[in-house]
């Protein structure tokens, strides 16, 4: 179903209002499912060396999706990720964290909304991995092959979708509709 999305320009005191034309992709009811099946299977990493890692909003937003459903206790350091550094082309992506991000022999699970061209997800592991991390685990929901530039591969994934830009479920449009439950495409 094709639907028309309005939401109010708060840069230009909500005088213009915007609409973008979008249609369902995944439904609530099968992410909850995905994130419960994903949720089982961190059981695998979860121990007292283990650190998870949710990747900036979008990453955050499944954390606080499936943290509920995971039932054990687990370090959590959010990481932030710079990929413009005041340039108008994304760059190679730098990772935020403080130098005393304890990942010297310990298994960090970076959590994600989405793995596209790859290249955060590389950047993090080199990083951690230079920091002296005993593992790197990925876990996304969404994966889309089809933009990747970087040889990388979530460990775990929710879904494989196609090349869609997609918002809901923790990513944006324009800066709005990360809280809709379900995720939709813009239809062009």
């Amino acid at each position: 179903m094709t639907a028309v999305l309005l939401y109010y320009d708060t840069v230009n005191d909500g005088a213009s209002e915007i609409s973008i034309k979008s249609s369902l992709l995944l439904p609530e009811k099968a992410i909850k499912a995905r994130l419960a099946a994903l949720a089982r299977l961190l059981h695998i990493y979860l121990d007292d060396h283990a650190i998870l890692s949710p990747v900036r909003h979008g990453g955050m937003h499944i954390w606080n999706m499936i943290a509920p459903m995971i039932g054990h206790k687990v370090e959590v350091i959010p990481v932030k990720v710079a990929s413009y550094n005041n340039m108008t082309r994304p760059t190679v992506p730098i990772l935020e964290i403080t130098d005393d991000y304890p990942a010297c022999d310990r298994r960090i699970i970076l959590m994600d909304d989405i793995v596209d061209t790859g290249g955060t997800q590389i950047s993090l592991t080199e990083q951690l991995l230079e920091r002296k991390a005993h593992e790197v685990i990925m876990v996304c929901l969404l994966d889309k092959p089809a933009r990747r530039k970087y040889d990388v591969r979530p460990n775990h994934r929710g879904f494989v979708i196609p090349d869609l830009y997609v918002f809901g479920c923790g990513m944006d449009w324009q800066g709005q509709y990360r809280e809709l439950p379900e995720i939709r495409y813009v239809i062009h």
